[in-house]
């Protein structure tokens, strides 16, 4: 089966967060729970940039419960963690799906740096209209989950990107803040597969969800 492929970049200051405590929830439709309302609380004192390059996303269909498309994150880097660029292991992105008011984008990916583990999870809400669409769907509330150090995860690739969809993954929150989308132009020419249905699909479920 054909599926659309494409490469997003997302970059943003991020500040400290003490000693919050995290539950890494199931994949689903509460998953970003809590990460906006954590973001909020860094608004005075960003001073550390996050950046989510090259993320290769997968699209692989519809799910009809959402309504929203499931996909996954094969690659990419993030800066901003550690000292050094730290590729990404595995992850998710659950696109436009139905929510309680509008539709949701929720990301969530797993970094491994030494003995550290480290779930980035990111939330758009997206309420809808045009005057809105655009500012929603390009910013992304993000938060770092350094994973408690007794966490054990599976060592097989595919098993791995299963254990973080079943979250029940304990941490703490240690930096939060806002993400924009850098390089709309970048982005629209990597994609591939059946695009313009995509397209079609995202900007109907962005203008009126």
């Amino acid at each position: 089966m054909s599926m659309t492929r494409f490469r997003e970049r997302m970059v943003g200051r991020v500040g400290p967060v003490d000693r919050l405590p995290w539950t890494v929830q199931p994949r689903g439709l509460r998953a970003g729970d809590g990460i906006v309302r954590t973001a909020a609380t860094t608004g005075g004192a960003r001073p550390a940039v996050l950046d989510l390059d090259d993320l290769h996303v997968v699209v692989h269909g519809l799910d009809p419960v959402t309504d929203g498309w499931w996909a996954t994150l094969t690659a990419g880097t993030v800066r901003g963690i550690a000292a050094v660029p730290v590729p990404v292991d595995c992850g998710s992105a659950d696109i436009l799906t139905t929510a309680v008011e509008g539709r949701r984008m929720h990301y969530r990916l797993l970094v491994v740096h030494g003995s550290h583990r480290y779930v980035v999870e990111g939330l758009k809400t997206v309420r809808g209209g045009i005057r809105r669409a655009w500012a929603s769907t390009t910013t992304l509330h993000t938060v770092v989950v350094r994973l408690d150090p007794e966490t054990t995860m599976p060592t097989e690739p595919e098993a791995r990107a299963r254990w973080l969809d079943a979250g029940g993954v304990d941490g703490q929150v240690v930096c939060a803040g806002v993400l924009r989308v850098r390089g709309i132009l970048a982005q629209g020419l990597s994609m591939r597969g059946p695009v313009v249905p995509f397209l079609l699909g995202f900007v109907r479920r962005s203008v009126r969800p």
